[in-house]
């Protein structure tokens, strides 16, 4: 696990995430944009805790996630090429979407040192995340 702090992948203070897309970083290049797992704060199993908030221009729109998982998977769409079209036959270009994807860290069960992905026949896994939107509550 690396640091990210004063990286293309620091995202502790607000950025636009094209801003950063841009940068000279061979993890980016390699990827072609973010395609990468997030290591979240520690908390106590079960904790719920914000992962992430995004806010749209001028703070009209602010989405949160939170979550009781351990790591947060960030993909900028970056094989979309505008080949694909949805439902309202928009095309979705490269970089022009977000995925924000809760989970726990890659290579789990050779990581003695991460959360356990192990699941015993007769256990129950909870996770838990959440989607929300404080601007509407205002």
């Amino acid at each position: 696990v690396s640091r990210v702090w004063g990286s293309s992948g620091d995202l502790t203070t607000p950025h636009r995430i094209g801003e950063r897309l841009a940068h000279p970083d061979a993890q980016l290049e390699r990827a072609g944009g973010y395609d990468h797992c997030w290591v979240l704060r520690p908390a106590a199993p079960g904790t719920l805790r914000r992962a992430a908030r995004l806010t749209a221009p001028g703070d009209r729109r602010t989405l949160e996630l939170w979550t009781t998982e351990p790591g947060l998977q960030i993909y900028t769409a970056n094989q979309l090429d505008g080949a694909f079209t949805d439902g309202t036959g928009r095309r979705h270009q490269r970089h022009g979407s977000l995925c924000l994807e809760t989970q726990h860290l890659p290579d789990s069960p050779n990581r003695p040192g991460h959360p356990s992905t192990v699941l015993r026949p007769g256990s129950v896994l909870r996770s838990r995340t959440e989607w929300r939107f404080p601007h509407l509550a205002e």
